[in-house]
């Protein structure tokens, strides 16, 4: 049966619907294993090589793109201005409510990818408006009831950027009629998908492939563990290395290729070495500075060099890559022809 692939089965399959089944698979095998290894290399693998990489390779489908650049000049130019003006103002105002902002932008954007995937992979199916209601509904409650047991159920030990950035309010009969409308969504869902496949002898694998990888990796990284190293996990990895994955397939046709601001990454047949390197380079510099003048974590030789009198400015300069790739997401996939 055909199915709805963005760049064919294999690189589908590997760069963006197998991620959050690898980490099922490690975790439920090496969770102990897992959580002996040194925060220096998570930090590495994770925060530098994959979540803060995939934040720049948002560049090669805007800022790269000259064409597309010339095209939204206006949005390209204001957002990131408007987005640094407004974390300086909020920061100077309170610094804590600047991150607890960050993280629900943040938040939405991760929710919103993975409606964003799994409506992609529907593109071509005609469905009528109940279908609709009843796919979103899959989706959303796929990563929302997550959410809803982290700000209500029983306390976390992990966090998105700092100590409680998320507004707590404990309840337990919430999460429970949370938990049994999630799972009535979820059954109407797969009771639909069953019973088309006996009516129609087609299945939408792409699509329920994200619908099931949702479920895993946000459920079992928040309800199942209450893990800082697991939640990373299962959170960085099911949305970096698709969104790097993505990003790829289209820097790598024609159009990218011919780019003259590209041509210097593209000149080879090994362009995957030159985007992966770029994101690395650049990932490795943005969090270098931000550990040696905010976090101090992982360089301790540099943790004497005092900058708090300036973090006003350092911090939304820092975050400002991080904040524009999150509004801009919001634009760059709407048109089919992006």
């Amino acid at each position: 049966m055909n199915q709805p692939w963005i760049s064919g089965r294999n690189r589908d399959g590997w760069h963006i619907l197998m991620p959050p089944f690898i980490v099922f698979f490690l975790v439920s095998l090496f969770h102990t294993v897992l959580e002996s290894i040194p925060n220096f290399y998570f930090w590495l693998f994770l925060v530098v090589f994959i979540d803060v990489a995939h934040v720049y390779s948002t560049l090669f489908k805007t800022y790269f793109v000259r064409e597309e650049f010339n095209h939204h000049k206006g949005r390209y130019v204001l957002v990131p201005i408007i987005c640094f003006v407004s974390s300086v103002f909020v920061y100077r105002f309170d610094d804590f409510l600047f991150w607890r902002i960050l993280a629900y932008i943040a938040l939405f954007h991760f929710v919103r990818q993975q409606y964003g995937f799994f409506n992609l992979y529907a593109r071509h199916e005609a469905k009528s408006r109940l279908s609709i209601i009843l796919e979103n509904l899959a989706i959303y409650s796929a990563t929302l009831y997550p959410i809803l047991y982290w700000f209500c159920g029983p306390k976390r030990n992990f966090n998105w950027f700092i100590e409680n950035d998320f507004y707590r309010y404990s309840s337990d009969k919430l999460v429970k009629i949370a938990f049994v409308l999630f799972l009535l969504i979820q059954i109407a869902y797969f009771a639909r998908i069953t019973f088309l496949f006996f009516k129609t002898k087609y299945f939408n694998l792409p699509k329920n492939a994200v619908l099931l990888g949702t479920l895993i990796s946000w459920n079992v990284g928040i309800v199942v563990y209450n893990n800082d190293i697991i939640f990373t996990l299962f959170n960085i990895v099911s949305h970096g290395i698709p969104y790097i994955g993505i990003i790829f397939m289209k820097t790598c046709n024609n159009t990218y290729k011919e780019n003259s601001i590209l041509k210097l990454l593209f000149q080879h047949k090994y362009t995957w070495i030159s985007f992966l390197s770029f994101l690395l380079i650049i990932g490795f510099v943005e969090e270098f500075v931000w550990d040696i003048a905010v976090w101090k974590e992982q360089f301790s030789i540099l943790n004497s060099l005092d900058l708090s009198k300036f973090l006003w400015i350092i911090v939304p300069l820092l975050s400002l890559p991080q904040l524009t790739h999150y509004v801009l997401d919001g634009y760059i996939w709407r048109s089919p022809k992006q």
